[in-house]
């Protein structure tokens, strides 16, 4: 399409360069004359343009109706342009200008110089009352001033069959302006009409001529033809979604099978969830160019991912999108079509979701969605896996507000394309299908989906001229009127079903076919139809049908109604080239006007086709009814195939549908009442109506089954009611028992003799017309009550009830309003009914009932005492108790003994409590206690023992000192001693027989923690407790004492806070002190003391405790004297002198060391050195060995 346009702009720029009208190519050169002068301008017809837009307001071009018709000399009009100025036409003639050609003359006057430069006219001609645009011519006359005579040059053949020429002119600012300035429409009479006052429309002869060859690349000549090639068809009658298209990207899938992505491959690895985004190639359909697009995934489902780029639809319009594939479309392709591939092996396919760059401007053509078989290959651009292009804009709507049922059709298009693809490329190892068939067989999955025709393929079929001028099934025009393609590929698909018979299983069989192109289809064709037609007949035939859409035969749909509307497309021209596939259709006058050129193409067929008498009435049927009934809500029936039964009650249609191909018909109906008259016929599409057959509804109503009463074995008649007048009969077995008939209320009573209890009675009715009700069976009912039953003795003792009653009959023992059980009788009438025992004296009431529920008188009977008291349950006796209590049976006798002694008896109350007095028993005494009733049975004994309750007396306890863990003392002989600090259990221990106890405590404890003893016997009974404080028994630790020396008094250190230090030299104490609060002493002793003498700290606490001492020596504490030494000359070598015993005598000269050495036991010394300088001074001192320090002595070097 675009490279049509680029074609005609470039065409007319240069006749603006040039100054020059533009015309179209004629049939000879003397027929493209321009005769261009001062007085006159002439310009042939460009068949390659559109009509211009219509302005709102103004009349509709697209109706003839609207042309009025002008005379010669009559004015046509006055345009005002863009400048204001006016622009005068004059209708002047229609003249032969040759033998192929007529001139039209129309006169134009402007008198300003300031106008729109261009004069167009657009002419037409009248197809069946619709406007088929025929091509334009157009003058610049902004050069002229004043009047010019316009001529056209116009194809007498494509006027022919019309007695008029529709001619539309305006004025035009710029060739490139879509609407007109100024405009108006007329009509003229054709003086070159061929017909016979009627249009072509009406003819009954028609030639068709086809291009039966299969390869759609390839033209053949017809004969005297000429092309009209429109790129597409520009009608209001069109809707938008008439221009829809689809795009499969052309993929060389020969060269590339070795990048196919295999199944162990797997391209997307990642399982996407809802909200993740990715990137996807796209390509712009217009230019091919491909660029990378973000989407996000808004739903997942079974077999649909759909991604949305650029939020064009929301999440719920997704997930609409994505829940129509997954439920419906999915499975419609897959069982029609077969399975797609899997590539990325995750089952699903992604759907993505963005405005489609298709070159879309607000009208026309567009790409609702593509398939792309790279993105199932390693290669450039690919997105690996499984994808569809689904267009948003504008496909779901030109606003915000989008529609995706819009695109719920173009998923199952593009879904056919990639499981065709699969199974041609994948599954077969073939190339993939021809672009035609293909796309025949996704319009073919549409048309399943929807379960509705695609009449947007069928209406632009019908507005489009270049299927008119012989567009090729085959050759898919790209660059042409694809559309068209779209059109005769859908239509074609329809009609290989209809002739096939064999419903959509064809489209399956074509994809299994060997083969990707026509012999696919010939295939079908052979298998089907006719083993001796070939695939370019059938072309033919296909194109006839389009024509004559005859009911049977290979000329029509088989009376496929949703084809009636297809228009005869009938062709003007005079010569033409037809690719394989392609066919015209021309209008005859008669049969005689048939004929075949001699110069015609060798694949090129021409044949005649003929309709029926035009006008004709049809004559329909009268259809076959079957019987209805007052219960049916459906007439089923005969007539003929495919036209419209109607089903009326009183001249009210009630009910219609279509018969199918064999002319059966089912129509729904309201049920109705017998005797009522429906009136049916039939309708064509034509309007055409058949007699009328009458039918009366048939009472085929049965009564409803009776109602019946209540019948016993003392009834002589049975009641009930059913269907008013209805006759009632009452049978037992085959034995008829009675009848009667049911009163204007329905009510009933039949007589009849009495019958036996349990006896079945069959109760039906009938009514007027002999229908039989069901049955209604009631059993005669037994109403006789068994006699009162015959009852044994009972005791307290008794769990069942024994007797005789009636066989058969349900026992029933209650005492007061309670059921204590129930039992049936047996054959001999004996019956045991088990039953809880029961106390002496309760009054038991026994009753039968027979099957019938017949209930006897009641017999009563009381239960008799034959049972001992349970032994007596007795309360805790001690040893401080002076009555002993429990239960027993109320009013028994309690007797207590100890031994053969009584203690003591009483008598239990009426709820069986007892207490009796006794004395004061020994904590281990065995009671006996039994008790006796009323009728002196005695109970068994209960033995109870006399428990001690009397506390111990309070432990003694031993002293306990805090350097101890174990205490000791007195308590009761076998009791628990337990040894408690607050309430913590520090051990237990069990005094011996004679009371003592040795309890072993946990760990130390603390002087003055108060510690508690408790002593608990064998009963239980704890005594009260023994408290004790722990007492000081530890000794202090030792001091510590500070480093003391020889020239101290005062001894300092550590020890026990409180305690009192004491310093001894062997036993003489030297001094003694109080150590503080926080452990300090200072001890102040009587004189000095010698180095190296032992002395002893030692630490008694408060309590006494003397803690081990510490021993200490006397250090070191008196410098030595100052050393002498003799006289140092600068020759001398040593220095010797005096110091104390064995201290260290060191020289040095400054603060240089010079040497040392030991004094000796008698205190000399002699320290070797190097000479000295002269008149330098020697610093000389002691260091004993308790690193004491002598003052120094100065000697200088002589």
């Amino acid at each position: 399409m675009k490279k049509v346009r680029l074609v005609l702009y470039v065409l007319l720029a240069f006749s603006l360069i040039v100054g020059l009208p533009i015309g179209a190519q004629a049939s000879s050169k003397a027929d493209q004359q321009n005769k261009v002068g001062s007085a006159e301008v002439t310009a042939g017809l460009n068949q390659n343009t559109k009509p211009h837009l219509d302005k709102k307001g103004q009349e509709d071009y697209q109706n003839p109706d609207d042309y009025p018709l002008v005379r010669e000399g009559e004015n046509v009009g006055l345009l005002k342009d863009t400048y204001g100025s006016y622009h005068f036409l004059t209708y002047l003639s229609v003249t032969e200008y040759s033998d192929t050609q007529m001139q039209l003359l129309i006169r134009h006057g402007c008198y300003s110089s300031s106008k729109d430069p261009y004069l167009y006219a657009e002419f037409y001609t009248n197809r069946n009352g619709v406007m088929d645009y025929l091509g334009s011519s157009y003058n610049n006359i902004g050069w002229l001033t004043g009047d010019i005579n316009v001529g056209y040059t116009i194809d007498k053949s494509l006027y022919e069959n019309d007695p008029y020429i529709y001619i539309r002119i305006g004025t035009l600012r710029s060739l490139s302006d879509q609407y007109f300035s100024g405009v108006t429409y007329f009509k003229v009479a054709n003086p070159f009409y061929k017909g016979n006052g009627s249009n072509a429309g009406d003819t009954n002869y028609y030639e068709l001529i086809s291009n039966e060859s299969p390869d759609g690349s390839t033209s053949e000549y017809t004969g005297s033809f000429r092309i009209n090639n429109d790129a597409y068809a520009d009608s209001k009658k069109l809707s938008p979604s008439a221009y829809r298209m689809d795009y499969v990207a052309p993929f060389d899938t020969e060269k590339n099978q070795n990048k196919a992505l295999k199944k162990e491959t797997k391209s997307i690895k990642k399982d996407y969830v809802k909200g993740d985004s990715k990137s996807f190639y796209v390509q712009n359909t217009e230019t091919s160019a491909f660029s990378s697009i973000s989407a996000t995934l808004l739903y997942s489902g079974a077999h649909a991912n759909v991604w949305v780029n650029n939020n064009d639809i929301t999440e719920d319009e997704a997930a609409l999108l994505g829940k129509e594939f997954d439920n419906k479309i999915y499975q419609s392709d897959v069982d029609n079509f077969g399975m797609p591939s899997d590539v990325d092996q995750n089952g699903k396919v992604n759907i993505l979701c963005y405005d489609i760059q298709d070159g879309f401007s607000g009208s026309g053509g567009y790409v609702a969605g593509y398939f792309s078989p790279r993105d199932l290959y390693q290669y450039s651009y690919s997105n690996q896996s499984e994808i569809f292009y689904i267009d948003t804009y504008p496909l779901m709507g030109m606003s915000a507000t989008k529609d995706v049922s819009q695109a719920y059709s173009t998923l199952a298009h593009e879904f056919q394309h990639m499981i065709n693809f699969n199974q041609k490329v994948f599954v077969q190892g073939l190339t993939d299908t021809d672009t035609w068939m293909d796309e025949g067989l996704s319009m073919a999955a549409e048309q399943i989906y929807t379960g509705a025709p695609l009449n947007d393929r069928i209406d632009y079929y019908n507005e489009d001229a270049d299927i008119t001028k012989g567009h090729s099934l085959l050759y898919w025009d790209y660059a042409g009127d694809t559309l068209a393609n779209y059109s005769l590929s859908y239509l074609f698909m329809e009609y290989l079903k209809a002739q096939c018979g064999q419903g959509n299983t064809i489209y399956k069989e074509l994809i299994n076919d060997p083969h990707t192109d026509y012999q696919a289809v010939q295939n079908i064709i052979h298998k089907y139809i006719d083993p001796n037609l070939s695939f370019g007949q059938f072309m033919t035939d296909f194109r006839a049908a389009l024509v004559l859409k005859e009911d049977t035969g290979l000329y029509g749909f088989k009376g496929d109604t949703a084809f009636d509307g297809l228009k005869v497309k009938t062709y003007s021209g005079s010569s033409i080239n037809i690719k394989g596939g392609g066919a015209i259709v021309k209008a005859l006058s008669s049969k005689d006007d048939f004929q075949v050129p001699s110069d015609k193409g060798t694949d090129i067929t021409f044949t005649l086709l003929e309709k029926g008498d035009a006008g004709a009435v049809t004559s329909l049927s009268k259809p076959s009814v079957q019987t209805v009934g007052d219960n049916d809500t459906v007439v089923t029936g005969t007539a003929d195939p495919n036209v419209t039964v109607k089903v009326a009650v009183n001249g009210k249609e009630i009910g219609s549908d279509s018969t199918n191909s064999n002319g059966s018909f089912s129509v729904s109906i309201p049920k109705q009442k017998a005797g009522t008259e429906l009136h049916v016929h039939t309708e064509d599409s034509k309007g055409n109506q058949s007699e009328e057959t009458v039918v009366t509804v048939q009472d085929k109503t049965a009564p409803a089954a009776p109602k019946v009463g209540e019948v016993s074995d003392t009834s002589t008649a049975v009641t009930g009611t059913t269907e008013a007048g209805a006759k009632v009969t009452v049978k037992s077995g085959s034995n008829i028992l009675g009848t009667a008939t049911a009163d204007s209320t329905g009510a009933f009573n039949v007589t009849i003799a009495k019958q036996k209890a349990g006896t079945e009675l069959v109760v039906y009715a009938e009514d007027a017309a002999g229908n039989k009700s069901a049955e209604t069976t009631v059993t005669v009912i037994d109403k006789t009550a068994p006699a009162a039953p015959k009852v044994g003795e009972v005791s307290d003792t008794s769990t069942t009830v024994t007797g005789t009653t009636e066989a058969g009959a349900k026992v029933t023992v209650k005492s007061g309003l309670n059921i204590l059980g129930t039992a049936t009788a047996d054959s001999t009438g004996a019956f045991k009914v088990t039953i809880a025992k029961q106390k002496a004296g309760t009054k038991l009431v026994v009753y039968a009932e027979d099957a019938a529920g017949n209930k006897s008188a009641e017999t009563t009977v009381t239960v008799i005492d034959k049972t001992a008291p349970a032994a007596p349950k007795v309360n805790e006796v001690s040893d401080t108790s002076t009555t002993v209590t429990g239960t027993t049976e109320a009013g028994a006798k309690v007797t207590v003994k100890s031994g053969s002694n009584v203690l003591g008896t009483a008598k239990a109350d009426n709820t069986g409590a007892f207490k009796v007095s006794i004395a004061k028993q020994k904590a281990g005494t065995k009671l006996v206690v039994y008790a006796e009733d009323a009728a002196g049975h005695k109970s068994g004994e209960t033995t109870v023992t006399v428990i001690d309750k009397t506390a111990p007396a309070a432990p003694t306890v031993q002293p306990f000192g805090d350097n101890q863990t174990v205490i000791t003392g007195k308590a009761e002989a076998g009791s628990t001693v337990t040894i408690k600090s607050g309430k913590t259990i520090l051990g237990t221990a069990t005094a011996s027989s004679k009371g003592s106890f040795s309890v072993r405590i946990k760990s130390k404890q603390k002087a003055g923690t108060v510690l508690t003893a408790y002593a608990t016997d064998k009963a239980g009974n704890t005594s009260a407790g023994k408290s004790f404080k722990v007492e000081d028994k530890t000794a202090p630790s030792a001091p510590s004492v500070n480093r003391f020396g020889d020239n101290q008094t005062m001894i300092t250190g550590k020890a026990e806070a409180g305690a009192k230090v004491t310093i001894k030299r062997g036993k003489t104490v030297l001094g003694t002190g109080t150590a503080s609060s926080k452990g300090s002493f200072s001890v102040r002793i009587k004189s000095k003391q010698k180095a190296g003498t032992v002395l002893t700290a030692y630490a008694t606490d408060k309590a006494g405790n003397t803690g081990a001492g510490k021993s200490f020596k006397v250090t070191d504490k008196t410098a030595p004297g100052v050393p002498t030494a003799g006289k140092v000359t600068y020759k001398s070598t040593k220095v010797s002198g005096k110091a104390e015993k064995y201290a260290t005598v060191y020289i040095y000269n400054g603060s240089h060391y010079v040497g040392k050495a030991t004094a000796s036991s008698k205190g000399a010394y002699t320290v070797h050195m190097k000479k000295q300088k002269r008149g330098s001074t020697l610093k000389i001192y002691a260091k004993d060995r308790a690193g004491n320090k002598s003052k120094y002595r100065y000697v200088r070097v002589k």
